[in-house]
Protein backbone atom coordinates (compact mmCIF):
# COMPACT_ATOMS: atom_id res chain seq x y z
CA UNK A 1 0.00 0.00 0.00
CA UNK A 2 1.09 3.41 -0.98
CA UNK A 3 1.68 6.37 2.14
CA UNK A 4 -1.32 8.07 0.72
CA UNK A 5 -3.82 4.72 1.72
CA UNK A 6 -1.83 4.29 4.88
CA UNK A 7 -2.48 7.97 6.02
CA UNK A 8 -6.59 7.12 4.95
CA UNK A 9 -6.21 4.18 6.58
CA UNK A 10 -6.24 5.95 9.96
CA UNK A 11 -9.68 7.11 9.60
CA UNK A 12 -10.66 3.72 8.56
CA UNK A 13 -11.23 4.31 5.19
CA UNK A 14 -8.92 1.22 3.81
CA UNK A 15 -10.55 0.37 0.42
CA UNK A 16 -12.46 1.41 -2.31
CA UNK A 17 -15.52 0.81 -1.57
CA UNK A 18 -15.06 2.64 1.38
CA UNK A 19 -13.43 5.84 -0.34
CA UNK A 20 -16.03 6.14 -2.90
CA UNK A 21 -18.85 5.92 -0.28
CA UNK A 22 -22.09 6.31 -2.54
CA UNK A 23 -20.00 7.16 -5.48
CA UNK A 24 -20.22 5.06 -8.48
CA UNK A 25 -16.55 3.40 -9.33
CA UNK A 26 -14.76 0.86 -11.87
CA UNK A 27 -12.25 -1.45 -9.84
CA UNK A 28 -10.86 -4.45 -11.87
CA UNK A 29 -11.27 -8.12 -11.21
CA UNK A 30 -8.17 -10.06 -12.18
CA UNK A 31 -8.57 -13.43 -13.65
CA UNK A 32 -7.56 -15.82 -11.08
CA UNK A 33 -6.56 -18.60 -12.75
CA UNK A 34 -9.12 -21.11 -11.56
CA UNK A 35 -12.93 -20.97 -12.02
CA UNK A 36 -14.99 -19.39 -14.07
CA UNK A 37 -14.38 -15.82 -13.67
CA UNK A 38 -12.34 -14.35 -16.41
CA UNK A 39 -11.12 -10.52 -15.98
CA UNK A 40 -13.34 -7.82 -16.12
CA UNK A 41 -14.02 -3.94 -15.01
CA UNK A 42 -16.49 -3.98 -12.84
CA UNK A 43 -18.95 -0.48 -12.46
CA UNK A 44 -20.30 -0.60 -8.63
CA UNK A 45 -22.69 2.30 -6.52
CA UNK A 46 -23.36 0.75 -3.73
CA UNK A 47 -27.11 0.94 -2.95
CA UNK A 48 -28.05 0.35 -6.10
CA UNK A 49 -28.15 -2.86 -9.10
CA UNK A 50 -26.62 -2.48 -12.13
CA UNK A 51 -26.26 -5.70 -13.75
CA UNK A 52 -27.58 -6.11 -17.26
CA UNK A 53 -30.68 -8.25 -17.34
CA UNK A 54 -28.93 -11.46 -18.81
CA UNK A 55 -26.37 -11.30 -16.63
CA UNK A 56 -24.81 -14.45 -14.87
CA UNK A 57 -24.87 -14.49 -11.00
CA UNK A 58 -21.74 -13.51 -10.00
CA UNK A 59 -22.12 -10.18 -11.70
CA UNK A 60 -24.64 -8.91 -9.76
CA UNK A 61 -25.53 -6.28 -8.43
CA UNK A 62 -22.30 -4.70 -10.49
CA UNK A 63 -21.92 -4.12 -14.21
CA UNK A 64 -19.21 -6.08 -15.31
CA UNK A 65 -16.95 -5.66 -18.74
CA UNK A 66 -15.13 -8.28 -19.53
CA UNK A 67 -12.17 -8.75 -21.24
CA UNK A 68 -9.96 -11.76 -23.03
CA UNK A 69 -6.30 -10.13 -22.26
CA UNK A 70 -4.22 -7.32 -22.19
CA UNK A 71 -5.37 -6.60 -25.68
CA UNK A 72 -8.83 -5.38 -25.09
CA UNK A 73 -8.34 -4.49 -21.40
CA UNK A 74 -8.13 -0.60 -22.52
CA UNK A 75 -10.75 -0.98 -24.62
CA UNK A 76 -13.14 -3.14 -21.95
CA UNK A 77 -12.06 0.17 -19.33
CA UNK A 78 -13.24 2.81 -21.49
CA UNK A 79 -16.48 1.27 -22.45
CA UNK A 80 -17.04 0.83 -18.69
CA UNK A 81 -15.73 4.63 -18.43
CA UNK A 82 -18.46 5.64 -21.32
CA UNK A 83 -21.41 3.44 -19.61
CA UNK A 84 -20.73 4.61 -16.09
CA UNK A 85 -20.83 8.29 -17.25
CA UNK A 86 -23.99 8.03 -18.86
CA UNK A 87 -25.29 5.93 -16.74
CA UNK A 88 -24.66 8.55 -13.76
CA UNK A 89 -24.61 11.99 -15.71
CA UNK A 90 -21.18 12.29 -14.74
CA UNK A 91 -18.23 13.99 -16.99
CA UNK A 92 -16.37 11.11 -18.33
CA UNK A 93 -13.22 12.14 -16.84
CA UNK A 94 -11.52 9.41 -14.58
CA UNK A 95 -9.16 9.69 -12.01
CA UNK A 96 -7.55 6.17 -10.10
CA UNK A 97 -8.02 6.91 -6.10
CA UNK A 98 -5.76 6.18 -3.40
CA UNK A 99 -6.70 2.25 -3.43
CA UNK A 100 -6.50 2.05 -7.57
CA UNK A 101 -9.93 1.74 -8.90
CA UNK A 102 -11.32 4.55 -11.06
CA UNK A 103 -13.78 7.32 -10.03
CA UNK A 104 -14.62 11.00 -11.68
CA UNK A 105 -11.89 13.04 -11.15
CA UNK A 106 -13.24 15.63 -9.60
CA UNK A 107 -15.05 13.62 -6.65
CA UNK A 108 -11.56 11.50 -6.33
CA UNK A 109 -9.54 15.10 -5.94
CA UNK A 110 -12.41 16.62 -3.17
CA UNK A 111 -12.19 13.50 -1.32
CA UNK A 112 -9.10 12.75 -0.38
CA UNK A 113 -8.39 16.57 0.17
CA UNK A 114 -11.54 16.36 2.63
CA UNK A 115 -9.59 13.22 3.81
CA UNK A 116 -6.31 14.43 4.21
CA UNK A 117 -8.01 17.83 5.76
CA UNK A 118 -9.67 15.12 8.31
CA UNK A 119 -6.47 13.46 9.21
CA UNK A 120 -4.11 16.52 9.76
CA UNK A 121 -6.95 18.53 12.15
CA UNK A 122 -7.04 15.40 13.97
CA UNK A 123 -3.94 15.18 14.19
CA UNK A 124 -3.15 18.72 15.39
CA UNK A 125 -5.88 18.86 17.84
CA UNK A 126 -4.45 16.01 19.41
CA UNK A 127 -1.12 18.14 19.58
CA UNK A 128 0.51 14.92 17.85
CA UNK A 129 -0.35 12.19 15.83
CA UNK A 130 -3.10 10.11 17.25
CA UNK A 131 -3.49 6.34 16.48
CA UNK A 132 -5.73 3.87 17.38
CA UNK A 133 -4.21 2.44 20.43
CA UNK A 134 -4.31 5.92 22.00
CA UNK A 135 -7.83 6.39 21.32
CA UNK A 136 -9.15 3.60 22.44
CA UNK A 137 -6.55 3.91 26.42
CA UNK A 138 -8.17 7.63 26.37
CA UNK A 139 -12.19 6.72 26.20
CA UNK A 140 -11.72 2.86 27.55
CA UNK A 141 -13.05 4.39 31.15
CA UNK A 142 -15.35 6.71 29.51
CA UNK A 143 -19.06 5.08 29.46
CA UNK A 144 -19.32 5.48 25.55
CA UNK A 145 -16.20 3.09 25.10
CA UNK A 146 -18.02 0.71 26.88
CA UNK A 147 -21.00 0.94 25.73
CA UNK A 148 -20.58 0.87 21.90
CA UNK A 149 -17.66 -0.06 20.16
CA UNK A 150 -16.87 3.20 17.86
CA UNK A 151 -14.78 3.10 15.07
CA UNK A 152 -11.36 4.85 15.69
CA UNK A 153 -12.66 7.88 13.66
CA UNK A 154 -15.97 7.92 15.96
CA UNK A 155 -13.76 7.78 18.36
CA UNK A 156 -11.62 10.30 17.69
CA UNK A 157 -14.57 13.25 17.24
CA UNK A 158 -16.56 11.87 19.92
CA UNK A 159 -13.22 12.72 22.23
CA UNK A 160 -12.18 15.95 20.32
CA UNK A 161 -15.80 17.25 20.14
CA UNK A 162 -16.24 16.88 24.00
CA UNK A 163 -12.99 18.94 24.51
CA UNK A 164 -15.21 21.20 22.24
CA UNK A 165 -12.41 21.42 19.90
CA UNK A 166 -14.32 20.60 16.87
CA UNK A 167 -17.49 20.21 15.13
CA UNK A 168 -19.55 18.81 12.36
CA UNK A 169 -21.41 21.48 10.54
CA UNK A 170 -24.18 21.21 8.46
CA UNK A 171 -22.69 20.29 5.40
CA UNK A 172 -21.16 17.26 7.73
CA UNK A 173 -17.43 19.02 7.30
CA UNK A 174 -15.25 18.88 10.51
CA UNK A 175 -14.64 22.67 11.78
CA UNK A 176 -12.75 23.66 14.38
CA UNK A 177 -14.30 25.63 17.29
CA UNK A 178 -11.36 26.68 19.14
CA UNK A 179 -9.47 25.98 22.40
Amino acid sequence: MSKLSDTLGRLGVRNPALFNARQPYIWHHAYSGRGSFGSAWVVTKRGENLTAENANWHEKPNRWFNHAGRDDNALALAEAQVWAAERFGIENVWKRDPFGAYASAAFVEARTAYLLYTVSLLDLLADGPLDEGTLRQRVAGSKQGRKARPTWFETALALLSKEQRIAVDADGLLRPTGH
